[in-house]
């Protein structure tokens, strides 16, 4: 079973307030921030190891950590978590891992550690609170598309749901890798040069490999890149394209 360990700072976090100064800039309506480190722990950890863990990622003097339940700031309006989507290379969440295998004295199988980091605003005016527009907003500022996720709640939500929640981002493959033979020497001229511009034909899906990508720089407001097919912009159809982004 997945866990979840919670660090945040107990005194003001220099960080927080370097992107409470950023977002300011940007034209957000953001009174205060607060930062809080997420490790998402995918291993068979007894409690005691899973206390060791956590007391081994904070600096106790500074630094609090909770095991699977929100170490949240009393007062906010939204709470923005982003962390890596499936097969991205997590290097915070690397050197969890190799530090909890030391402790454990064995080597664990897969990433087993994934770190996020969420992100508490609160408003600047009582009379002006954060909506669900702008926590969207501030999200799009705060995480990278292409590599990152993103998973937003209101105070409300996150207090009815008792906090984030626990993701781990597992790459899944579906289906058996297939190959085709390609008669080059028997093309002509002209099946080359189309083999050259749209790539090989995929016999399953009826279309070359050059035919159907992703925009690398057009992304819809969920933070999916535009299909692109035979180089026309293709209308969203609510399919999850998160894997093949990442």
């Amino acid at each position: 079973m997945p866990h979840r360990i919670e660090v945040k700072s107990k005194i003001p976090d220099g960080r927080a307030k370097t992107r409470q100064r950023k977002l300011k800039s940007a034209g957000f309506n953001v009174g205060s921030v607060e930062i809080v480190d997420v490790y998402t722990i995918d291993a068979d950890l007894t409690p005691e190891q899973l206390t060791e863990t956590a007391d081994s990622l904070i600096n106790p003097v500074v630094e609090t950590a909770t095991i699977d339940k929100p170490n949240a700031p009393k007062a906010f309006e939204s709470a923005i978590e982003v962390g890596f989507k499936a097969g991205v290379t997590d290097n915070v969440g690397t050197t969890a891992k190799n530090g909890i295998e030391d402790l454990v004295k064995r080597e664990l199988e897969g990433q087993t550690a994934h770190f996020s980091q969420i992100t508490f605003v609160e408003s600047d005016s009582e009379d002006l609170p954060i909506q669900d527009k702008e926590s969207r907003a501030i999200a799009d500022a705060l995480h990278n598309p292409i590599i990152q996720r993103i998973d937003i709640r209101g105070y409300t939500e996150f207090i009815e749901d008792g906090g984030m929640g626990v993701y781990v981002p597992r790459v899944k493959l579906e289906g058996e890798p297939k190959a085709d033979t390609i008669d080059i020497l028997g093309s002509d001229d002209d099946e080359l040069r189309r083999i050259g511009k749209l790539g090989i034909l995929d016999h399953e899906r009826k279309i070359a490999n050059g035919e159907f990508g992703l925009h690398k720089r057009k992304f819809h407001p969920d933070g999916n890149p535009v299909v692109v097919y035979r180089g026309k912009e293709q209308p969203y159809q609510g399919v999850e394209l998160d894997r093949i982004a990442a």
